[in-house]
């Protein structure tokens, strides 16, 4: 339940999986990355 809430903001139980190792440089962030990625 929390998890997906966490994930979304807080990059290491899901939004780590989903960017990878884009995650750890750019926290709070996951819009860059997603975006680097594709």
């Amino acid at each position: 339940m929390d998890t997906r809430r966490a994930g979304s903001s807080l990059p290491g139980s899901n939004g780590e999986k989903r960017q990878g190792p884009s995650a750890g440089p750019s926290p709070g962030k996951p819009g860059a990355s997603l975006r680097t990625q594709a």
